[in-house]
């Protein structure tokens, strides 16, 4: 009785780190890749500006 549970335990931890290790890669997977939304990208194109540009364009940021 006690090998059969041990057993068990053994195939659930495995069962875990399976299914984890698959969320990890469906998660990673093509990151590279994901778009900017709206205010990302504004922020993205902001940031490769002058230090005095920065400071105009979030001067004027309605947000």
């Amino acid at each position: 009785m006690f090998s059969a549970h041990s057993a068990v335990k053994k195939y659930h931890r495995w069962l875990l780190v399976v299914i984890l290790l698959l969320a990890f890669g469906l998660r990673i997977h093509n990151l590279e890749v994901q778009s900017f939304w709206n205010d990302e990208g504004n922020s993205a194109r902001l940031s490769e500006r002058s230090i005095s540009l920065i400071i105009e364009g979030t001067a004027s940021d309605i947000h």
